[in-house]
C-alpha cells in the first residue's frame, strides 16, 4: 500500500509512505472530533503525519459498492479495470449539486 499526495497538476504526485500502515475502525455514538455520529474510518499513519478519513453511514455504503464492483471485477480476471470513466462521470455529478 502506499499513500500519495495527489496534486491537480498531472505528475506531481508525491508519495508519503511508502509502506504506510492502515487502521480500519469504526463507531456507533457520540460524534468523535465533531464529527459524525456513525461514521466509518480508515487510518494511515505515514512517514511524517498521521492521516484519517471518516465517513458518514451513506459514504460508507458507497465506498462499499465500489469495493464490491472491484473484487468482481478482480475475481472474474479483469486486471485492467479502469476507472477513469466513472470517476469524470462522478465530479461531473458533484459538480452538478
Amino acid at each position: 500500500m502506499k499513500l500519495i499526495r495527489l496534486t491537480k497538476r498531472i505528475g506531481k504526485a508525491k508519495v508519503l509512505g511508502a509502506n504506510p500502515e492502515l487502521d480500519i475502525s469504526w463507531a456507533s455514538g457520540p460524534g468523535f472530533r465533531n464529527g459524525p455520529q456513525d461514521y466509518f474510518c480508515l487510518k494511515v499513519d505515514a512517514d511524517i503525519h498521521d492521516y484519517a478519513i471518516e465517513f458518514n453511514v451513506e459514504e460508507t455504503r458507497r465506498l462499499k459498492e465500489q469495493v464490491d464492483k472491484f473484487l468482481a471485477f478482480i475475481d472474474d480476471g479483469q486486471h485492467m479495470w479502469q476507472p477513469g470513466n466513472y470517476f469524470k462521470k462522478l465530479k461531473k455529478k458533484k459538480s452538478q449539486k
